[in-house]
Parts: C-alpha cells; sequence; structure tokens
C-alpha cells in the first residue's frame, strides 16, 4: 500500500502451513556446485511415479514418493527456474521448478537438495505456490518454508499432504488437478519472531531490526482480535500459528495473505521488508490482509478454486477489509487511500463487482459496507458472510441478512454517499461530482438565451449511476430570472432514480429526488449563490450476473414559467365535527377542518390567528387542504401562505354556538372512538336494526345550555342521557348516563370503550366487556366528570384476530358529535 497508491496485493488464497524448524548451521560446503545461471526452463529429470512410490533425482535434486501417496501414475517434470524474482537475497542452491505433482496425495513426501556456501542463522527449503493474485489481475508466487535438516551439504525436508478436499464448489476436483510447478530451492541468513499470543510466526531477514518484526507481530495479534470480536468464527482453521513472511515486494506493495492448494490450515501472509518503518500504513495493512485470510474461511470452493481463481465474492472482500481498516488507525478521521483512489467504481454499477476490475470496485464499496454497518450494525457483516459460505452471492447474501433489500437502500446510499457523509478525503470531497461529470462529458453549460435544452442517451449497467452537471456562465442572460426552472426527465427503459445536488468547492447538499421527472425552482438563486447543479441518475435493477443494461435518456431543459398565482380561500368546512345535514358551519376544537379555495399548492401552510397549524394530513390539491383547529373555542382568522405569496385573511367561529342548538328540531347521538389504531364511530342508541334513533323534541329538553334527551324510544332501555355544556360550547363539561336495561340484547347499546377489557366470543358475535372505574373518568372528554348506573357492553362486527390484537392499546374517545336537525 502506497500513501498515493494503494495496492492490496490479495491472494484470495491460503498458504503452505508446515511447520518451521531452524536450522543453525555454520559449515561451509564445495563450491564446485554452487548455483549456475538458470537455462531456460531446462529439463533437468522426467519420472513416472504411481501408487508403487518412486524417486525423481538430479545430482544436486531429489523427490521421494513413498509406496500408496500418488493414487494414480504421475509424470512428475525436473526444470530450472527461468527469471524468476523470489524476493530474497540469500539463495544458496539451484532453482528448480517441479511440475506434474498432483494436487491431491496421501503422504509426505520428502526433498533433497544440494546447496553451495555457507548456512547462517536459520536455513529453510523455501517453497513457491503459483496462486492467483486478484489485485494484479494476475497469477505470481508466493513462498512458505518447509522444516529442513541438514547432512554433508544437502539439505532435506518433508512436503506434508494436502488437506481433504471436502467442497463441491470450484472449478475441478482434486483427482483431476495437477498443480502447474513448484519453485523450489534453499535459502538462509533468516530468522523467526512468534508473536505473544503465538497465532502469527514472522520469518525475516537477520539485517532486518528485530523491532519492526514485533511491531508487525503486535499489528497482527490486534486484527486476530478485533475481526474475532466482529463475530467472525476461525474454526475452520485448526492449525496455528500463521506462516508470515517478510521480504522483498516491491517498491508499491505492502502486504498481502494467498491461499494455497494445501487448504484451509496453510494460509500464509507476506510483508514488504522495504514497508516495515512506514508504521501506520503496515498496521492498517496487518488488519486489512488478516480479514482477507479470516473470508477465505468463508469461501464455499474447494482449495484448488480458492488458490487459482478469483472468487465471484472478491468486491466484498476487498470492500470489507478496506472499511475494516479505520478500525486498526490511530487516525479518528481515516480514509482509506485504496478507497479514495477507487470512489468512482461505486458509481460504474455491479457489472464492475465481478471480473478485472471486482478489486477496484471493492475498494469504493468499502462506503456501502460502512453505510450498511452505520445503519444495521456490524454484527451484519459476519451474518453477510454466513450466506456466502451457503454458496450466495454478495449481493443476495447481503439482502439475504438486512430488512431492506440493496435497491431499497441505494437512494438513501447514495444520497449520503455523493455528499461525503459517508467518507471525505483528499480526491473525494466537493467539486468531485463536478470533476466525474465533466470527465465524462456529460455537462450541460448555459452561455446564451438558446442554451434551453440538453439530451444525454446513455446505456445504464445494473446499479450504475450517471453523473451530470449544469452551470451558468454568463450572468447576464434573459433565460436565466426568477421565474426560472430547471426540469430534468428520464426516458427509456431505465428503473431510475433522479437526484439532484447543489455543490460548490466547500460542500455537496442534496436538494430533490424523484423517477421520472423533477423540477428545481430556485434555480437562479442557486447559481447566484456560486453552486453548480448536479443531477444524479441511478439505474435501480439488480438481477445476476449484471451483465445487461438499460437504456436511457436524459433530458435537461430550462423553462421559464409565469409566477404562481397567489392562494384563495372561500370556505371552511368542519371534519370531525358538531354538524347537521345542511349547514356546515361549526368545527370542535383540535378537529381537523377541509380547507376550500384555489390555487393551492403542496408546500401550502395554513396560519390560524398568525400561528402556523400542525396539518395531520399534508393533502393539499388545487382546491382542499386540511388543517387543524385550535384548542380554545372563538373567532379566528385563518390564512394559506405558499411559494407563491399568501391569501386572503378568512373569518371563522371554532366552536358550538349553543344559540343554533338549541333550535333544532330534532337529536341523533353518534360517539366515535378509537383503540389503538382501530378508528370507529357507532351510534349511541339505535333501534334492533342498528339504524339511528332520532330524538324529536317532544323526547328532548334544552334548559341552562344543559341537553337532556329521554330514551324511553331506545328499545329495552329505561332512563335518561344529559348532556352539560360550556357556555361557549366547544365542550362537554358533564356527562350523566342514567338508565337501566331490561335484557341482553345486542342491539340494545352501544358505547364508549372504557379502561378495562377482556375478549370473548358469544353467538351472537364479537363482545368486548367493560369495567369501569374512577380512573376512567380521567380520561374521558378532557376529565368531566360522569355518572352512571346499569352494566354496558359493546357489540361489535369483525372478527377475533382484529380484536384480539387490540388488547394492549388504551381506548380513547376521538370525538363525540350529535347530528342536530333543523
Amino acid at each position: 500500500m502506497s500513501k498515493k497508491i494503494t495496492l492490496f496485493v490479495k491472494f484470495i488464497s491460503m498458504n503452505l502451513l508446515l511447520l518451521l524448524l531452524t536450522v543453525l548451521l555454520f559449515q561451509t560446503c564445495s563450491d564446485d556446485n554452487s548455483p549456475t545461471e538458470p537455462e531456460t526452463q531446462s529439463s533437468l529429470a522426467e519420472a513416472t511415479v504411481g501408487s508403487g512410490g518412486g524417486t525423481l533425482k538430479t545430482d544436486d535434486f531429489e523427490l521421494s514418493v513413498p509406496v500408496g501417496a500418488f493414487p494414480v501414475d504421475t509424470k512428475l517434470t525436473l526444470n530450472l527456474v527461468e527469471n524468476e524474482d523470489s524476493g530474497f537475497d540469500n539463495i544458496v542452491s539451484r532453482e528448480f521448478k517441479l511440475k506434474g505433482l498432483p494436487q491431491s496425495f496421501s503422504q509426505p513426501l520428502t526433498i533433497k537438495i544440494k546447496y553451495s556456501g555457507k548456512l547462517t542463522d536459520s536455513s529453510y527449503i523455501a517453497i513457491g505456490e503459483n496462486v492467483w493474485v486478484s489485485s494484479l489481475n494476475k497469477e505470481k508466487i508466493s513462498y512458505h518454508f518447509l522444516l529442513a535438516d541438514d547432512s554433508s551439504c544437502i539439505i532435506s525436508a518433508k512436503i506434508a499432504p494436502p488437506e481433504d478436499n471436502n467442497s463441491s464448489l470450484g472449478k475441478s476436483t482434486p483427482d483431476e488437478i495437477i498443480m502447474d510447478g513448484v519453485s523450489i530451492y534453499v535459502v538462509t541468513n533468516l530468522k523467526e519472531y512468534l508473536s505473544a499470543n503465538k497465532h502469527f510466526k514472522i520469518t525475516y531477514n537477520t539485517f532486518l531490526d528485530k523491532s519492526k518484526v514485533k511491531d508487525l507481530a503486535a499489528y497482527l495479534e490486534t486484527a486476530y482480535t478485533k475481526i474475532q470480536d466482529l463475530g467472525f468464527s476461525y474454526s475452520r482453521r485448526t492449525n496455528w500459528p500463521v506462516e508470515v513472511t517478510v521480504k522483498k515486494l516491491g517498491s508499491t506493495v505492502y502486504g498481502y495473505s494467498t491461499n494455497s492448494m494445501w487448504g484451509d490450515n496453510y494460509g500464509y501472509m507476506e510483508f514488504n521488508m522495504d514497508k516495515m518503518n512506514e508504521a501506520e500504513e503496515m498496521k492498517v495493512t496487518a488488519g486489512h490482509e488478516f480479514f482477507h485470510m479470516v473470508q477465505s474461511l468463508y469461501d464455499p470452493r474447494n482449495r484448488y478454486s480458492k488458490s487459482k481463481f478469483q472468487s465471484e465474492n472478491l468486491w466484498i472482500h476487498e470492500a470489507c477489509s478496506v472499511w475494516s481498516e479505520s478500525i486498526f488507525s490511530n487516525n479518528p478521521n481515516y480514509v482509506s487511500d485504496a478507497f479514495l483512489t477507487s470512489a468512482g467504481m461505486v458509481i460504474h454499477g455491479a457489472h464492475d463487482s465481478d471480473g478485472e476490475n471486482a478489486n477496484f470496485f471493492g475498494y469504493g464499496m468499502a462506503s456501502f459496507i460502512k453505510y450498511i454497518t452505520d445503519e444495521f450494525g456490524v454484527d451484519i457483516l459476519v451474518k453477510i458472510y454466513d450466506e456466502i459460505y451457503k454458496g450466495n452471492n454478495s449481493f443476495s447474501a447481503i439482502d439475504n441478512v438486512i430488512s431492506e433489500p440493496t435497491l431499497a437502500i441505494w437512494d438513501d446510499f447514495l444520497k449520503k454517499y455523493l455528499t461525503y457523509n459517508i467518507y471525505r478525503g483528499n480526491g473525494f470531497e466537493p467539486r468531485w461530482l463536478f470533476k466525474e461529470a465533466a470527465s465524462n462529458n456529460k455537462k450541460f453549460i448555459i452561455q446564451s438565451d438558446i442554451d434551453t435544452l440538453k439530451k444525454f442517451s446513455n446505456n445504464y449497467h445494473d446499479l450504475a449511476t450517471q453523473i451530470f452537471y449544469i452551470n451558468v456562465k454568463n450572468d447576464n442572460l434573459n433565460l436565466i430570472n426568477e421565474n426560472s426552472q430547471l426540469v430534468f426527465e428520464v426516458s427509456g427503459k431505465i428503473i431510475g432514480d433522479i437526484q439532484i445536488f447543489k455543490e460548490n468547492s466547500e460542500e455537496s447538499l442534496f436538494l430533490e429526488e424523484g423517477t421520472e421527472s423533477v423540477t428545481i425552482n430556485n434555480f437562479k438563486s442557486i447559481s447566484d449563490a456560486g453552486y453548480v447543479i448536479i443531477a444524479a441518475v441511478s439505474n435501480l435493477r439488480l438481477v445476476y450476473p449484471y451483465s445487461e443494461t438499460n437504456s436511457g435518456e436524459v433530458t435537461i431543459k430550462v423553462v421559464n414559467k409565469e409566477a404562481d398565482p397567489t392562494p384563495v380561500i372561500t370556505e371552511i368546512v368542519d371534519r370531525k365535527s358538531i354538524y347537521n345535514n345542511t349547514i356546515h358551519n361549526f368545527t370542535l376544537p383540535l378537529g381537523d377542518a377541509e380547507i376550500r379555495g384555489r390555487n393551492f399548492r403542496e408546500d401550502c401552510k395554513v396560519f390560524i390567528n398568525g400561528i402556523e397549524s400542525t396539518l395531520q394530513y399534508r393533502m393539499f390539491n388545487d382546491t382542499t387542504g386540511f388543517f387543524q383547529m385550535p384548542e380554545q373555542p372563538g373567532n379566528i382568522s385563518v390564512k394559506v401562505v405558499s411559494d407563491a405569496g399568501e391569501s386572503n385573511e378568512f373569518s371563522y367561529y371554532c366552536g358550538v354556538p349553543l344559540d343554533y342548538l338549541a333550535t333544532a328540531e330534532s337529536v341523533e347521538i353518534i360517539w366515535r372512538f378509537t383503540v389503538g389504531d382501530l378508528y370507529a364511530e357507532r351510534i349511541l342508541f339505535s333501534n334492533p336494526s342498528d339504524e339511528v334513533i332520532v330524538f324529536p323534541k317532544s323526547d328532548f329538553t334544552w334548559k341552562d345550555n344543559v341537553l337532556t334527551v329521554d330514551l324511553s324510544k331506545v328499545p329495552n332501555v329505561n332512563g335518561s342521557v344529559q348532556y352539560t355544556f360550556a357556555a361557549t360550547g366547544h365542550k362537554v363539561e358533564n356527562l350523566k348516563l342514567d338508565y337501566t336495561r331490561s335484557n341482553e340484547s345486542p342491539n340494545e347499546i352501544v358505547h364508549y370503550l372504557g379502561e378495562d377489557f377482556l375478549v370473548s366470543q358469544p353467538n351472537s358475535g364479537i363482545k368486548l366487556g367493560f369495567r369501569y372505574s374512577n380512573e376512567w373518568t380521567s380520561n374521558f372528554l378532557n376529565s368531566h366528570t360522569i355518572s352512571m348506573t346499569g352494566t354496558t357492553d359493546y357489540y361489535g362486527d369483525g372478527n377475533i384476530e382484529e380484536f384480539d390484537s387490540l388488547r394492549t392499546y388504551y381506548p380513547q374517545l376521538k370525538s363525540m358529535y350529535l347530528n342536530f336537525n333543523q
């Protein structure tokens, strides 16, 4: 990883873990067999070895295969290595390439190599596997060391048999695969260091500063703990410590992890000896690469496929590892260089989630991993990897564990991403959107009054986003004024979403979004403030293997419209109120009222006596809207305000004039109530047929603001109901129910729901029984008193499940109204 260009050489493979024996040998062997310049892949020896065992041998190399080790006859070939850069300066033997080794054998193989020169400190036989390096998009030889013994200038070691290959997933089965060649030679002048918790064994050159090796060991142990704290399991690896080598890896690479054809227990890591002094970079690289090693334990493919081919889930491996770097950094505002150099890959679309750009797509998608961990918690990651281990691809795994699918949250993710609220750093900061659009020629420059229209036709991959920018380069245009609108339209087969931002050198701010069309009304003021307008158009489609495209056309146009007319109020109509059949003129306080007129808009606000009213429903159209009445009764002044201006002031009386009620010819009594989310309107007194009982003047009286209704017309009920109104008529101060009943008729009375209730199911339907108490009165009509005789039951139609689900809700009286008929 470089400060300028981060390159995590990640092998998504695991390396050969064979215990290393330190060989402290200081004897000097004859130079007669000193290494010569390697020949060009010249063949030194060949042998066919089968189940009976055998040997491949030259003067300075011998491979012994025991009886029963190979399942079938296998041709082995030994060549000299051609121009192979191992990263070691201390090689003391010829460099060999062994070809034909089967991918599965059942017993250890013995290897002997003649060396020359002096062995110092520890010496090993190095085994190099050709493994796939996804970050480099090519194969690379990665090395591990074998346990070694020395005798008379011959160093020997055992090559352990690979693990059982218990996965059917992958490109081949074990018996069909021949290793394409392993590099073999003797290397000396090395030392070992075992980390504090014995999870990592580091092999390094003698001259390297040991304190730096200790630091690397500490970084790796920290990574071990922190990745485990995320919930990841290491149980599929049973052999520790992990082999780690410090060697030369080039000028830009900090380190990488590998898989091995030998299996999960042989995962291996290499770090660059020339970068060991860069503590911060080595710390995050250790965490990043160890996370890759853990991810490989959740790769369901067979060991051969793991080590030889790119994973279809590479992008999420890189995304998670890049995201994790902030866990290991001491910088609280850490943003990975890997992300910063690949931030634009996020908008390229899901087709880059596999193939040659998958690693770079993953670097950028670290932002998406940060988004979902912020939204759903870090424990979501191990759940995603559990799904990957079951054989799901990355996006399917994500959709299987988060509460909303990727397509449902992508808009919100992009909104935060493109306003730099997920990551922000050098190269990905305000003006990045502008530069992205400019680099792809997705720009609309308004320089003259004829620049009113621009169209862009593109094909969109799944989850791909096109960025456009609009900028005014002339401040003296008649085209751009206070009434100018910027209209964005999307057509074609794209399953699209439009998001509009304004951006300058300091910030990017979200403005509007829509599907087929978005209009920006204050275009001139945005431009005058020094912003450019940015449009992000996305294709919200995600269908594996993400290879198809949808065509789409984006039209951007400047429109000048006449100023919107100001709103006008012509009438206010009560909604939940005391009313009669012909005159809708009175409303209870706190009720929703309907406002009628013209030139209303969705952005309208209602002001009552100069104070903004709370809208229960944002349902303004051109002629109708709703607002909430104030708590206190009396004359009010109502006004509607929109961006186009203020309406006329409309006078209205909030409350119930009692002198009007006293002129009524008849009365119907109806109550409204809620239980939880259930809203109901019930006739309080009715005939058995559920028809409302109309009480004529002969059955009710008015005296001193008291309405008393004689209940003799109600079947099976004797008594009366009495309402005492406040002087202004806006609420009932006292309700007195005084009645007795003669039978259990379910239609005899419908009543307000009390505080305590049980559910049963009698033959007549759902029955809710209630017990009243003194506490109940405190919740009835603003704590006004009640007196009652007799037993009350509520009978309603419905099914038992519906009512049973309401047990935990507390019933509240919504409103009561009397229907007075003139």
